[in-house]
């Protein structure tokens, strides 16, 4: 299997087990995530190891439950992309959605992930209002 897809099964797996320190050895110091929780607190992206903890703590504050099932995984030049399913509650009710994870890779590390659904739904699963 490919090394970048192997890393980027084993982030998924790390963040199944809610494992921050094991998700920030294969994360780049400059990681910059891009994440529907930030989006439906108004955040811009995570940046840093700091911005991944944050984000972390924002995950166990803002979902009662959120699982990320990936289910296809393709490598496009340093860029891993995966195609699944995220599936969540938040306060207002329970979300399942069609998710596609870009993330690109520097030295073997993720360095940009970018998760791409839909933000509306989303917002309205946490209990936050649309605009």
């Amino acid at each position: 299997m490919d090394q970048q897809i192997e890393t980027v099964k084993r982030l998924f797996d790390a963040f199944a087990r809610r494992d921050v320190e094991a998700s920030l050895e294969l994360m780049h110091p400059e990681i910059r995530l891009w994440a529907v929780t930030a989006r439906a607190t108004g955040d811009g992206p995570y940046v840093g190891h700091e911005g991944i903890r944050r984000y972390m703590q924002d995950v166990e504050r803002l979902w009662q439950e959120l699982e990320l099932r990936p289910i296809g995984f393709e490598e496009v030049a340093d860029t891993v992309v995966v195609l699944g399913e995220v599936h969540a509650r938040g306060a207002a009710g329970k979300l399942r959605q069609p998710t596609i994870w870009t993330l690109k890779l520097r030295d073997r590390l993720v360095i940009q992930c970018r998760v791409d659904s839909d933000t509306r739904a989303a917002r309205r699963a946490l209990g936050i209002e649309c605009e």
